[in-house]
């Protein structure tokens, strides 16, 4: 079984996310969010292509990236929020 690389990136407020190669996007408030949603977005794209593009056919299983910088912006912001809130 093959891995596809979701990648994961800082949007503003939000984070967004993306599969390279394929023509699948999505955004959430946080890595559940998006998780939830990526998996919905792959099962909408394969319902409406008889023949997907080779990073989403067969079996896979996805992996989820996110890099540093993005941990860090988005992350960052939530424990400033519980720091303040306190």
């Amino acid at each position: 079984m093959k891995v596809v690389e979701v990648i994961v990136e800082h949007a503003g407020k939000n984070l967004s996310a993306y599969v390279e190669g394929a023509l699948v996007i999505t955004v959430g408030n946080d890595m559940k969010e998006i998780e939830d949603n990526m998996k919905e977005a792959i099962e909408l794209y394969l319902e409406d292509n008889s023949n997907p593009c080779e990073v989403l056919s067969g079996d896979f299983e996805l992996k989820f990236k996110i890099d540093a910088a993005t941990f860090i912006n988005y992350y960052s912001s939530i424990f400033t929020k519980v720091s303040v809130q306190k």
